[in-house]
């Protein structure tokens, strides 16, 4: 079975604590990586492999990017896991 992986998204503030996840997982010899969340829709759902999950960080829960991103993701049958800093946000991501 092939190997999963990670990758994280987010913009802003949350991209850094996304890449920061990313790398944090590679030291632990985990296949992760970090995409910026405007690069989803410029060719990088290319990198996106069976059994791979994107892990989508967004402090207000509303960015354009990460719903994109999300949107992007769900189109291709791919697992996402949103985390918000506004809990009740949550919603706006799985619309």
């Amino acid at each position: 079975q092939p190997r999963r992986a990670l990758i994280a998204t987010g913009v802003g503030k949350s991209a850094n604590v996304a890449q920061r996840c990313a790398n944090s997982l590679r030291s632990l010899s985990l296949r992760a990586s970090f995409t910026h969340a405007a690069e989803w829709g410029h060719g990088d759902l290319g990198q996106l492999a069976a059994g791979d999950v994107v892990l989508v960080l967004s402090h207000s829960g509303r960015t354009a990017e990460c719903l994109r991103a999300c949107e992007l993701v769900r189109a291709r049958h791919g697992k996402h896991v949103q985390l918000a800093g506004i809990f009740s946000s949550m919603n706006q991501l799985h619309a």
